[in-house]
């Protein structure tokens, strides 16, 4: 049975992780797409806003990943319909005490069981 393959916009941010991250969904046959699109204010920069919608439109992405927690990635995922899969290793992550964490659209996966049991 074949999966379903996705556009993934993959935001690169420093992580050491990345190369790996976008490898293993390259081989599980999804399309990446690497943003690494600057901002300069850390939870709510209308710039960053734009520069990855329009990136998203370009790239008819169906979903948002990052290693951690991105507050505007979730903005945008919620305004346009489409998840955003964060994958959270660092701790505290202060990100995470962000009102855009209850959005509807985020799919956040925990390392840490103390975070678990303080967002969940």
């Amino acid at each position: 049975m074949k999966t379903k393959t996705y556009n993934i916009l993959f935001y690169k941010w420093n992580e050491v992780t990345f190369d790996d991250g976008a490898m293993v969904l390259e081989e599980m046959g999804h399309h990446v797409v690497v943003s690494e699109q600057p901002f300069q204010i850390y939870d709510h920069d209308e710039a960053f806003i734009e520069g990855i919608t329009q990136q998203i439109k370009a790239h008819q992405i169906d979903l948002i990943f990052t290693f951690n927690y991105f507050p505007d990635l979730s903005r945008v995922a919620e305004r346009m319909g489409i998840p955003y899969v964060s994958w959270c290793f660092d701790s505290p992550l202060r990100t995470l005490d962000s009102v855009t964490l209850s959005n509807d659209f985020n799919r956040v996966f925990l390392f840490d069981h103390g975070s678990y049991e303080k967002y969940v």
